[in-house]
């Protein structure tokens, strides 16, 4: 019921409404909510048609946007510090730390003046070999070719032709002929004797020898710490004339000869 109602008055509604459209348009007529002239065809729905012919007869300027193109950009090539490698320079060095082909060192490069008494004493070389020739009371020959013939350092025992000599002889024939020896050599005559301290059988046969009274210790040549020691026991050999101490007419060797 409601609903037909409402139709009816929305019928009655649009009728008044166009009535009075209708009237307005004295001048042309009426073209759905607007006038038109009387010329015109009505188009419902749609605007005036001028409007609408001109609207559709128009069309827009094409517009193109100019064309932009960005400036190439390349980022400055960067390397990490790490990566760099580290440019090295030549250190100037002068004086006797100047690097050189062949090491030489650096004490050679002094006055002669300048060296110590201790640092230019030669250290001795030990060699081992066998005796095999008594040639006089302090001196004997071995196998080794690089050391021949050996006397011994720091003493002085007496001469073959001299008296007492024979014992002497006899005395170092009996410790070292024919056994196996250690020698610690000092120094080396000219004519290629090689000066030494022997050990045969656990003792020192230069010590030996004084000890025993065979031989004199050699002060002028005889300059190493353990020379004080056997001075001492040469003393203690006179004392308890051992050896050529217990006999008349010794003679040193270095005076017999």
């Amino acid at each position: 019921m409601f609903r037909k109602h409402f139709v009816w008055f929305f019928i009655l509604f649009f009728l008044v409404a166009s009535n009075v459209h209708a009237k307005n348009c004295k001048k042309g007529k009426p073209c759905g909510n607007s006038c038109i002239a009387r010329s015109k065809t009505c188009h419902k729905g749609s605007g005036s048609s001028s409007s609408s012919s001109s609207s559709s007869s128009y069309s827009s300027p094409s517009y193109s946007s100019p064309s932009y193109s960005s400036p190439s950009y390349s980022s400055p090539s960067y390397s990490s510090p790490r990566s760099k490698k580290r440019k090295t320079t030549k250190r100037k060095t002068t004086g006797r730390y100047a690097p050189t082909a062949s090491y030489t060192s650096p004490r050679r490069s002094f006055p002669v003046d300048n060296f110590d008494e201790e640092e230019t004493e030669k250290k001795p070389v030990t060699i081992r070999s066998r005796v095999s020739m008594i040639d006089d009371s302090d001196i004997f020959e071995t196998n080794n070719k690089k050391c021949k013939k050996i006397v011994l350092y720091g003493i002085d025992a007496p001469e073959e032709d001299q008296p007492f000599g024979h014992e002497a002889k006899d005395f170092l024939s009996k410790k070292i002929f024919k056994k196996k020896i250690k020698a610690k050599v000092y120094d080396q005559k000219e004519d290629g004797t090689n000066i030494a301290l022997v050990f045969a059988g656990g003792k020192n046969i230069n010590e030996l020898m004084i000890k025993s009274g065979y031989a004199w210790v050699y002060q002028p040549s005889c300059d190493e710490s353990f020379c004080d020691e056997w001075v001492k026991y040469e003393e203690e050999a006179r004392e308890q004339e051992k050896g050529l101490w217990g006999k008349p007419g010794r003679i040193p060797p270095w005076i017999w000869r």
